[in-house]
């Protein structure tokens, strides 16, 4: 993890917590996606779904081997909701915020128990079958 990993992730909340607030608006929080449910739905519940694959994939493996599991939304809701979006996001903002303290102290973010703390949260924010099919990107430096 470094800042600007960190700061991706942010990006990938950010992108996440409007669909969510979409769903939401356009459907309830406790909506329940069926096969007849309108495209549309199913459309906003796959890019969320796709959103948090991609911030799975930009966390260490070992967030994803022990993720700190919170709130387990998806055993009530078919999709996340805007209250774990912005639990989500204050938890990107203190793992960026920790990254850029790390690395402008000159330590070694690898031995940082704020920033496992973070992506281990985050990790357990997100729906299990995205820890379980991390979308691993790979950026040019």
């Amino acid at each position: 993890m470094d800042t600007n990993t960190a700061r991706q992730i942010v990006v990938e909340v950010t992108a996440l917590s409007e669909l969510a607030t979409a769903f939401q608006a356009k459907y309830g929080k406790g909506y329940s996606l069926k096969a007849d449910s309108a495209p549309e739905a199913w459309t906003l519940h796959n890019r969320m779904r796709d959103h948090q694959r991609t911030l799975a994939g930009l966390l260490d493996s070992e967030a994803l081997a022990q993720p700190q599991i919170r709130n387990r939304w998806w055993e009530q809701h078919d999709a996340m909701d805007i209250r774990t979006t912005q639990d989500l996001f204050f938890e990107a903002y203190q793992l960026l915020t920790r990254c850029v303290y790390a690395e402008s102290a000159n330590h070694d973010l690898r031995q940082s128990p704020g920033i496992t703390c973070s992506q281990a949260i985050i990790a357990g924010m997100l729906h299990p079958a995205a820890r379980q099919d991390p979308v691993r990107m790979v950026y040019a430096a």
